[in-house]
């Protein structure tokens, strides 16, 4: 049997998110279920109802909270982690999984982006203020779990090289905070999709390319559609709408991931080598 006893430091992450869930998490299902409740409301609403309680978990750093002290966060170790998501989910869990949405948003970054691009990007997440959101921008329509076997659709999301930027084309569901607030995307989007032409095969050209609001303000409204806000089976008031591009242009100076410069299967990545 596995034992350990918190730390000191241990123990007072735990009473400071716990003093957070009680004053701002504990009455969040009340304040997304009236908002629903409204005359002409939509479910997507209750979602929105929650921004103030995502703004007070920012001043109480718990967005920095899930970026290493390496890049000017205060992450420390799992364990931290682990008991940061447990105070948080004994009280409530769709604004919960809103707030921890933005730390897996950011992961792709945190894990894989130069020291330019972090320490450019992550500012609105380090600053305390606000409510910036950050999303992980994965999962398709058609299905994407198993999206580089033989037989599966893949990755239908498409970027193509036009020189100085990517176009990029395709849909999108469920992913955590995709809409952002205000269905115009969340401040960083770590994009999933598939570069064309880069290489043989799906795992070649499978890419990560950070999206931020400014870059999906600088289109036409038609390049960002909202289709649809699905609800979420028991996190009812999470944001992972049904999102097309269609000709989104982005900067080429935020990919994360490049298919001709992947890792060898055989090597570990970056955050696990020594």
């Amino acid at each position: 049997m596995v034992d350990f006893d918190l730390s000191p430091q241990q123990q007072a992450i735990r009473a400071g998110v716990h003093a957070f869930a009680t004053t701002h998490l504990k009455d969040a299902r009340k304040t997304y279920e009236a908002a629903v409740k409204k005359p002409n409301a939509e479910w997507s609403d209750g979602f929105r109802s929650t921004q103030s309680i995502y703004a007070e978990a920012v001043k109480a750093g718990l967005i920095k909270a899930q970026i290493p002290e390496r890049l000017g966060g205060t992450g420390g170790a799992l364990i931290d982690a682990a008991i940061v998501v447990e105070e948080m989910y004994a009280v409530e869990t769709s604004a919960s999984s809103t707030i921890l949405g933005t730390g897996l948003g950011l992961s792709p970054l945190l894990i894989g982006g130069s020291e330019e691009m972090q320490r450019r990007l992550l500012v609105p997440f380090l600053s305390g203020e606000g409510s910036p959101m950050a999303s992980l921008v994965f999962p398709e329509p058609a299905g994407s779990a198993n999206y580089a076997e033989v037989g599966s659709a893949g990755l239908c999301t498409v970027a193509v090289d036009k020189g100085d930027h990517f176009v990029i084309s395709g849909e999108k569901i469920w992913a955590t905070n995709h809409g952002g607030w205000n269905d115009r995307g969340a401040d960083l989007l770590c994009i999933c999709c598939r570069v064309e032409d880069a290489g043989p095969d799906m795992r070649s050209q499978t890419a990560i390319i950070v999206v931020t609001r400014e870059d999906v303000a600088s289109n036409d409204p038609s390049a960002f559609q909202l289709l649809a806000h699905p609800q979420p089976v028991g996190h009812t008031a999470v944001n992972g709408p049904h999102i097309r591009y269609n000709k989104l242009r982005v900067p080429k100076n935020n990919v994360l991931h490049q298919a001709k410069a992947r890792m060898s299967s055989k090597q570990p990545p970056p955050a696990l080598r020594r």
